[in-house]
């Protein structure tokens, strides 16, 4: 039978709401940083009022607390006033929150009710909101589905969506696809949409109410084959899209790479391609996203050194793309080292056409800190392959861009370094 998880929303802030409709339950999505995981089926209700959304991102110095909760709702707790630096910081932090929430499996099941006679529930479980200037952004997870949308006067300026088929364990998944759906009249989001929907070896399709539908064949895992997890690896990108609409910022989309290719073909050259180990049959339940939200321990990056000086460090267990030609970036600032891929060899290109005058204009220069950045000899636009998995990675990195490092951050993961090197 498929494993219940029921969640209890404790602490959030005077400015989101995380509402389970007019029924005493809530549930969130595994990122939200200040929810407890339980079993008791008895959980009061923890709704937060939201401000006045003509307020939106002008909100006053202060923002009156709601009512003081009773004292056997120990987690929630708030403070009496907001300023506007708090709101600033809890604005980021849902955000950030929202961003991050790219999975969806079919072994978590949200469950709301609780009675057996609680079935009349009129908003979903598991939804959390925030006001910004043009719209309500709304984040809804209920593990086998993720959504991330930009509401105004109850209607969708902007939906993305991803879900895994929602059955028992004991019924196969043959023939069952990951789907990803866009809801949106921006030209430049549908046709980034698409050409990634491609890229991930998916069918794109318009449905009649005008949503834009990816479909994916999944990947199953031989040792659990009734079960579906996916990370979106593109879940970061159409979510910042949602929130700069619902803001009211500009959008630059672009899709992720050139569509896939066969990298089993030798006579293909591939200068920036990313050394990754075999793939792997990750245990399921250990990499469903409320075990990793739980863990306590980081796994280590490492610093591997051949015989002639070379570095490399590896990070363990990265979900990609099993195969990557991509330009990289190793940029260090003070204990972190960050890697990032260059898609589009965008900051390439500004690296490698500096005039090296920035800072200067009429009135004369000014003195810009050194950027301690390292980049490949060459680059062009991604290549990926087919298929994604979960595999080691192993990035080039020169012993000047590693002196001070401590932890490695890369795809928003932060990684300790556990053999860092000595500092001269």
């Amino acid at each position: 039978m498929k494993k219940t998880i029921k969640a209890l929303l404790c602490g959030a802030s005077t400015l989101a709401i995380f509402a389970c409709s007019e029924a005493d339950s809530n549930s969130t999505a595994p990122e939200a940083s200040r929810a407890q995981i339980t079993t008791d089926s008895t959980a009061k209700d923890s709704s937060v009022v939201n401000p006045d959304a003509s307020n939106q991102d002008n909100l006053p110095q202060n923002v009156p607390s709601t009512e003081i909760p009773d004292e056997s709702d120990q987690c929630l707790t708030r403070p009496d006033t907001v300023s506007v630096e708090q709101a600033e910081a809890y604005k980021k932090e849902f955000i950030e929150s929202v961003l991050k929430s790219d999975r969806v499996d079919n072994a978590v099941e949200i469950d709301c009710f609780l009675t057996p006679d609680d079935f009349e529930r009129m908003e979903p479980c598991g939804q959390s909101r925030y006001s910004l200037l043009k719209g309500d952004l709304i984040h809804l997870w209920l593990g086998e589905t993720n959504t991330v949308r930009c509401e105004s006067d109850s209607v969708d300026l902007i939906r993305y969506e991803i879900s895994v088929p929602y059955e028992f364990q004991m019924f196969d998944t043959t023939g069952h696809f990951i789907k990803k759906q866009l809801t949106t009249s921006n030209e430049q989001i549908i046709a980034a949409f698409e050409t990634d929907c491609e890229i991930e070896g998916g069918t794109n399709s318009l449905e009649e109410n005008g949503t834009h539908l990816c479909s994916i064949e999944p990947t199953v895992n031989p040792d659990f084959p009734n079960s579906i997890y996916y990370a979106d690896p593109n879940w970061k990108k159409y979510g910042s899209a949602v929130v700069n609409i619902c803001k009211g910022e500009p959008i630059d989309i672009n899709p992720s790479a050139v569509p896939p290719i066969d990298f089993d073909d030798q006579d293909r050259r591939h200068p920036n391609q990313i050394r990754m180990g075999e793939c792997k049959a990750e245990d399921f339940i250990v990499r469903s996203a409320l075990a990793k939200e739980a863990a306590t321990e980081s796994p280590k990056a490492k610093i591997i050194t051949d015989d002639e000086g070379n570095h490399e460090i590896m990070i363990p267990d990265v979900s990609d793309y099993c195969s990557i030609d991509v330009g990289l970036v190793r940029e260090l600032v003070g204990e972190i080292l960050y890697i990032r891929y260059d898609k589009e060899c965008k900051e390439h290109e500004a690296h490698f056409n500096s005039t090296g005058n920035e800072g200067c204009d009429e009135n004369g220069c000014i003195l810009i800190a050194p950027t301690y950045k390292q980049f490949d000899e060459t680059c062009s636009p991604a290549v990926v392959s087919k298929c994604v998995c979960v595999s080691d990675h192993y990035f080039p990195v020169d012993s000047d861009y590693l002196r001070t490092a401590k932890y490695v951050i890369f795809n928003d993961v932060t990684y300790p370094i556990e053999n860092p090197i000595q500092p001269y």
